[in-house]
């Protein structure tokens, strides 16, 4: 029987809107235990973005900081506080300025092995399932790795 990307995929997807501040992102990545969503304008995907990207955003724009002052001169130049790296910029930002696009995706009739070989090629951790550019539906690692165990113990 070959799997197919409907049989695994969540249905129901968390989305935000590329106009949610980064803040709002955040306290949905812990309401909802996620770690990445797809971005929505209304109801068409235009982006993704994962809890990877809001760390690599605030260490390019902190990094900067610190090589500009760096660069001017400046004796005192500490290194960042990473626990509170990503606050000052987490209210004034949105989604739509971090997120990445373009997404890669998949129909529900592509089959898992193709879906594995996608997100091994791309090394990506979630796929998102999509129908005339709306999100049906999206595949992450875990959900492969679900798959796996419920094989396996079939055998």
């Amino acid at each position: 029987m070959d799997v197919k990307a409907a049989d695994v995929m969540t249905r129901d997807v968390v989305c935000v809107q590329s106009t949610t501040t980064l803040q709002k992102l955040v306290e949905l990545f812990f309401s909802k235990l996620v770690s990445g969503v797809p971005v929505i304008e209304g109801e068409k995907l235009v982006g993704i973005i994962s809890k990877t990207d809001l760390v690599t955003h605030g260490l390019e724009k902190e990094l900067s900081s610190i090589l500009g002052k760096k660069m001017k001169g400046s004796a005192n130049v500490e290194l960042p506080d990473f626990e509170n790296l990503l606050g000052p910029y987490l209210s004034q930002e949105t989604v739509g300025q971090v997120m990445k696009s373009p997404v890669i995706t998949a129909k529900q009739s592509t089959s898992v092995s193709e879906i594995v070989r996608i997100m091994l090629d791309k090394k990506i951790h979630r796929i998102v399932i999509t129908e005339n550019e709306k999100v049906v539906g999206i595949i992450t690692s875990m959900d492969l790795l679900h798959l796996l165990d419920k094989e396996g113990s079939k055998r």
